[in-house]
């Protein structure tokens, strides 16, 4: 885990400018740090790296490294999970290895297949930059789900990338213009990454599975952005017995976790107390007995506080739980929010950040540098609610609607999901739902923005609909903020439900294989049964990794952010993004809702909170 930083342009950047831009993505990489620079052709180049040792803790692992005929120069953040069978693989071809990094051995299967094979067999997560001086070509490549970021613009005679938005923006020492698309997607349905555009027009970040190459033999700078893969989804698994699909899904399952857990450094899990985090931990230790340490966020609140279900894996796998208190302190978490803000380098989609960014600190103090999360789960095997109101308007669409009928009523006697529907939340997905005219509070510059349809689609699939999930509406907006709020304190998170033969295979597998005798991710639960306690595999009240933010904005935090946020002088207005008036009126509305009730949700009113504190963290650094 690590951050890149790189310049190509007529004219050599200034040592002082290339510090500065370097230095605000140092939290990436404390370890160590390295400068490549190059001349080809007309072009000038400079590649530059800052490095959080992982795996191979020596200097042989130092980046940006070049190959040893000259021939390629790779500048890398991630890792490669199965850097040991690439390793031997290329070791038969008659490749050999002066360190055990698996920068070293990336470099060398790229050197020996090219980019395109290369890519096909790589479990891992990235993003790269590969220099050939020779062929004079330069590739930059993210990996399947965008886990780790890379933003780039280029204006035709110079070509800028970063891990960071903000060493972009110091790289580039310019102003750009808020981006109305990005901005309305998020205000108006709380989406984030949901393509290649950022906050600012003319900066953009390379989208999951793609590569971007550079000719640089030609006179200009035209870079060329193709997608290298995507999973296929062809039903091969409809005629499987659900027991099998959970066998083949604890053998996939079990292997990612074994190749996440390889490590030189200390490592750890975030353990929420529902399935998906618990069933990390399980196989970890009871599978592999893995020295790891258990960590998680719990909360004041006895509504929102999940440690006693934490507890109960923490007994059940004879290990100690290192918990943090998110602190109900209204001038701590604004504080926070706002130093969140900047290392994000957008707004902050959740209170929830803060909880995790404190969970991370937790680690650092106790030494652990890689940390295992559960995200992704939820979306390769229907573990959010929506999913069930989407299976059920999928089977009425195809005249099936006494299947509907008895998926529902099995859910309603389970009561494992149809108890916690929210109509605040849910709107987002159900179009035939028209805004609550409390909530229309936009200003002029996004007012006319269409929204995303969201919800699924005439004629969709549910797997089609989870693919949108990875790719565009959950995803991304996840990885993103685990990204930054990790690397805020040069820790690394590693998601062993995205490596990316089980995310295929769970796409494949029949939703009621998923949704079944009225239980979210059914056939999942079976599969790890055998590493949990029942009172976790067949829990039916998961919150999620949550915390009381939206009682808190109705009371404790309520003065404070109209008199802080919501102000006259509120950049939101500024820039015609909201209109104050409409929004107070929301936002009064809003606090007068009985908890878990009503049709404004709470990120109706943390989402303009989020977008000022953002704006006044960058505000140097737009052109409007």
């Amino acid at each position: 885990m690590c951050g890149i930083i790189g310049y190509i342009g007529l004219n050599k950047i200034s040592p002082e400018r290339w510090r500065n831009a370097a230095a605000r993505q140092l939290h990436r990489g404390p370890d160590s740090q390295g400068d490549y620079n190059s001349s080809i052709g007309h072009w000038e180049m400079k590649l530059g790296h800052q490095r959080l040792s992982i795996i191979d803790l020596s200097q042989s692992g130092h980046q940006p490294m070049i190959g040893k005929s000259a021939e390629s120069i790779l500048s890398f953040n991630g890792e490669i999970y199965n850097y040991l069978e690439i390793r031997d693989e290329l070791q038969k071809e008659g490749k050999a290895f002066e360190g055990n990094s698996d920068t070293e051995i990336l470099l060398s299967a790229l050197e020996t297949w090219g980019v395109a094979k290369t890519q096909q067999k790589l479990d891992g997560m990235w993003a790269w930059t590969l220099l050939e001086p020779l062929k004079k070509r330069l590739t930059l490549s993210r990996d399947r789900f965008g886990e780790k970021p890379l933003f780039w613009t280029c204006d035709g005679t110079s070509l800028f990338f970063a891990s960071e938005i903000k060493s972009l923006l110091a790289l580039t020492q310019k102003r750009f213009p808020l981006n109305a698309k990005t901005i309305s997607n998020f205000a108006k349905q709380s989406l984030a990454n949901v393509d290649e555009q950022t906050y600012y027009e003319g900066i953009f970040q390379l989208p999951p599975a793609h590569n971007l190459s550079l000719d640089l033999n030609q006179p200009t700078l035209a870079p060329l952005v193709t997608k290298y893969w995507e999973p296929h989804l062809e039903q091969s698994h409809h005629s499987q017995s659900i027991d099998a699909c959970a066998e083949e899904i604890q053998h996939l399952f079990k292997c990612s976790i074994e190749r996440r857990l390889r490590s030189d450094v200390p490592v750890g899990i975030l353990l929420s107390g529902g399935i998906d985090s618990s069933a990390i931990a399980g196989v970890a230790i009871k599978e592999f007995g893995a020295d790891v340490q258990l960590l998680s966020a719990t909360s004041a609140d006895a509504r929102f506080d999940e440690s006693s279900f934490i507890d109960r894996m923490g007994r059940y796998l004879k290990r100690p739980v290192n918990k943090v208190q998110l602190e109900l302190n209204p001038t701590t978490l604004f504080e926070e929010l706002e130093v969140a803000t900047w290392f994000a380098d957008s707004p902050v989609w959740s209170l929830s950040n803060i909880a995790h960014r404190n969970l991370i600190r937790k680690a650092k103090e106790l030494g652990v540098t890689v940390i295992l999360s559960g995200q992704g789960a939820d979306e390769i095997f229907c573990g959010y609610k929506k999913y069930l109101g989407f299976y059920i308007q999928h089977l009425a669409r195809t005249k099936r609607k006494p299947k509907a009928a008895a998926t529902l009523f099995r859910f309603f006697l389970n009561k494992s999901i149809v108890n916690q529907f929210n109509l605040a939340e849910a709107k987002r997905y159900l179009p035939f739902i028209k805004p609550s005219k409390s909530l229309d509070y936009f200003g002029e510059y996004i007012a006319d923005k269409p929204t995303e349809n969201i919800g699924l689609k005439p004629n969709q699939s549910i797997e089609s609909r989870q693919l949108e999930d990875l790719w565009k509406y959950s995803v991304p907006t996840l990885t993103q903020s685990e990204d930054r709020m990790s690397m805020s304190h040069s820790r690394e998170i590693r998601l062993p439900f995205l490596e990316h033969s089980l995310v295929e295979l769970a796409l494949n597998l029949p939703t009621e294989h998923k949704l079944s005798n009225g239980w979210t991710k059914h056939v999942f639960r079976r599969a790890v049964s055998q590493y949990l306690p029942k009172e976790i595999t067949w829990r039916k009240d998961k919150q999620g990794f949550v915390n009381p933010q939206s009682e808190w904005l109705k009371s404790e935090l309520r003065e404070k952010t109209i008199r802080t946020f919501f102000n006259t002088d509120s950049l939101i207005f500024k820039y015609k993004l909201i209109d104050r008036k409409k929004l107070l009126m929301t936002y009064d509305a809003f606090c007068k809702q009985r908890p878990n009730s009503g049709r404004i949700w709470f990120k109706d009113i943390f989402n303009p909170i989020a977008l000022e504190i953002w704006l006044r963290t960058n505000e140097s650094t737009i052109s409007n």
